[in-house]
């Protein structure tokens, strides 16, 4: 992918503002920071006429059969004609989009977007907010902890690693290659609130993980052997690091195997091979799932949530836990406001300490959690019936789309990538091509993604004016 030779830092925009710069001269500036864009680096593959589609980074619980898996992964699929309907994705040329294998898209604290992108040449790019305070976008050299990249910028760090799946969460960043080696980056609280750039959790070929979640300022992995190792901090009041976590039984202390884990915004909920589901961290808004919840103040310990049935998945939000039964049924505890968004439950108590029943008539096959504007989670859920969402009304609601489609307005579920399947490939390609037309239309995308840029610009500045 081409990259422009400076990012537009926000610093940057407010001195243009506040300089007294004419909105041509701002045009002409840009332009000149644009000038990367006249080198066009990727060419169309003329050896390939279809590309393969891999689908191996979506992590599916061990519970869910074939014809569910098959359905959960085709929600989030979309073709390459569907790209510039994700508003990062229309920063990128024609050819660029055609690189890309798959896509994470989410929402920094700012509530501005970022995307990490995968590409069939096994490269890794970043766009979008970055941040001082965390590098998510693991980016180097010029651009370390710079504010924000306009263009997508390389990730050396995780580039040429075969990356199959990546995690983000607020101040930490993971992703799992090909053989379930665990990469990870952002905020190190080790070292004084230092950056990690990307490199791996643990330097020992026979250590292998199945599936990775992030939390605010925590990533949590399981391993080959059904064990759950854990970095970062849990909460911002409790600095301190773990090197492993071992879910015990507590009826015995006997260590339990986990199949499946999800990370909130500062707790985490796993599934055993036995159905149960254990919480733990902070639980002030009932998230853990019970009520005699202790405040973080050393390490915490396991609890079992009590549900009466089998579980065959959990997924957190911000500040929630949603537990889905092997019978289809779905159950959700933790905030349920308009603020941090509603669970779907009958109640309308402000915290729901137990897990309540979400009122879906069919049978759940999945769910998902978008973390969205501020401290509010959106909920979704796919049904025999079709797919639902629900969070400030409380109701869930019958979507005609799918979750990839969703995700266009908001970010991709947690943990989720989005696949892109190149359609185009299919179409015969001619090496006599009109030269002219290729040009022109090159010359085109640069300069829409110009204009693009340029109503970014003026949205900071509108920003800076309200400030």
């Amino acid at each position: 992918m081409s990259i422009i030779p400076r990012s537009l830092h926000s610093n940057t925009l407010h001195k243009l503002h506040t300089s007294g710069v004419t909105p041509w001269s701002q045009v002409k500036f840009l332009s000149y920071l644009l000038r990367g864009l006249r080198r066009f680096p990727l060419e169309i593959e003329k050896s390939a006429c279809f590309r393969k589609l891999y689908i191996d980074s979506i992590k599916m619980s061990s519970f869910i059969n074939r014809d569910d898996e098959a359905l959960v992964k085709n929600e989030f699929i979309i073709t390459l004609g569907q790209l510039p309907e994700y508003s990062l994705m229309r920063r990128l040329t024609i050819q660029e989009q055609r690189k890309i294998k798959s896509f994470a898209v989410f929402k920094r604290p700012n509530n501005f977007l970022s995307a990490m992108i995968i590409t069939y040449d096994d490269q890794v790019y970043g766009i979008g907010e970055n941040g001082y305070n965390a590098n998510i976008l693991a980016m180097g050299g010029r651009y370390y902890r710079c504010d924000k990249v306009d263009r997508p910028v390389k990730v050396e760090g995780l580039s040429g690693k075969q990356i199959q799946t990546i995690s983000l969460g607020v101040m930490v960043g993971a992703a799992l290659d090909d053989v379930g080696h665990l990469y990870w980056w952002g905020l190190d609280v080790e070292y004084n609130d230092g950056i990690k750039m990307p490199e791996l959790a643990i330097h020992n070929e026979n250590y292998r993980f199945s599936s990775v979640s992030c939390g605010h300022s925590m990533i949590a992995a399981i391993l080959t052997d059904s064990t759950v190792h854990v970095w970062g901090c849990i909460s911002k009041k409790s600095y301190y690091t773990w090197d492993q976590k071992k879910v015990t039984c507590p009826e015995n202390q006997s260590v339990v195997r986990i199949i499946n884990v999800s990370c909130g915004y500062s707790h985490i909920a796993v599934v055993t091979e036995q159905g149960e589901v254990h919480t733990w961290g902070r639980g002030d808004y009932g998230q853990l799932g019970y009520t005699n919840y202790v405040a973080v103040h050393n390490r915490p310990q396991n609890k079992k949530i009590t549900l009466g049935s089998s579980c065959s998945l959990v997924v957190c939000g911000k500040f929630s836990t949603f537990c889905l039964t092997t019978a289809g049924e779905l159950w959700a505890c933790g905030a349920n406001s308009s603020t941090f968004g509603y669970l779907g439950v009958e109640s309308k108590v402000y915290c729901v300490m137990r897990p309540e029943k979400v009122v879906l008539s069919s049978k759940v096959s999945n769910v998902f959690d978008f973390w969205g504007i501020s401290n509010q989670s959106i909920y979704a859920a796919q049904t025999t019936d079709g797919l639902y969402t629900w969070s400030r009304e409380g109701i869930p609601v019958k979507m005609a789309t799918t979750v990839a489609g969703i995700s266009k307005d908001l970010s991709c579920p947690q943990g989720a990538m989005i696949l892109v399947r190149d359609t185009s490939s299919e179409e015969k390609t001619s090496s006599e091509e009109n030269t002219s037309s290729q040009f022109s239309s090159h010359l085109e995308e640069k300069l829409q993604i110009i204009k693009d840029l340029i109503e970014d610009i003026n949205q900071d500045i509108k920003n800076l004016d309200g400030r």
